[in-house]
């Protein structure tokens, strides 16, 4: 005699035949965390679980040294406009980026096409130190947000006029076969396509 097919019973929430599926494969952390330590002691005076004091500690800079990082770290640079705006120090920056850019005709004014969007642009703001930590200057810069065009349809080709390091090292060793006299120079605002005196 056959047994008829009857259906399984439906499953409950308490059903464990469905376990998903564990794998057996040791783990272990990637090898680029091997310099990291991860488990130092907790002392009990410490309310945290991994206290920043286990890892930095001022108590073997030099006097001179202490003074230049907490001189750096006591400055805030501005994220936006609003905060930047009431400042004079940044006011007078972003006056001499604008100065800039006006002596060198980097743009001019024009309607926008129909079937197109203006890009927008933001200030970006840096303070410069010295080597001793003292503030050598406020910089502002005014960047447009090319994160907002298509590639193909707002631009073609991308380029990003920055030297590489093997021209840079040709041009040294032609400097230094032909006993030529190299000097630096600060430029304060670079343009690809800019006059240079």
């Amino acid at each position: 005699m056959e047994i008829p097919n009857t259906p399984p019973p439906p499953a409950t929430a308490l059903d464990t035949r469905t376990q998903p599926r564990r794998s057996s494969r040791s783990r272990r952390p990637p090898i680029f965390l091997d310099d990291f330590h991860t488990e130092l002691p907790i002392t009990s005076t410490v309310s945290t679980k991994y206290p920043l004091s286990n890892f930095i500690s001022y108590n073997s800079l030099s006097p001179t040294f202490k003074h230049i990082v907490s001189s750096i770290s006591s400055h805030m640079e501005p994220q936006h406009y609003n905060e930047a705006s009431k400042h004079s120090c940044w006011q007078q920056a972003m006056q001499d980026e604008l100065n800039a850019l006006a002596t060198n005709n980097t743009w001019t004014i024009t309607s926008v096409p129909p079937d197109k969007t203006a890009i927008g642009c933001r200030w970006i703001y840096k303070i410069k130190y010295k080597s001793n930590g003292t503030i050598d200057r406020y910089k502002a810069r005014l960047v447009a947000k090319g994160y907002t065009q298509v590639e193909g349809l707002d631009f073609l080709n991308a380029f990003a006029p920055v030297a590489k390091l093997t021209t840079l090292r040709l041009l040294l060793a032609l400097a230094a076969t032909n006993k030529c006299l190299l000097t630096h120079i600060d430029v304060n605002n670079a343009f690809l396509h800019g006059d240079l005196t």
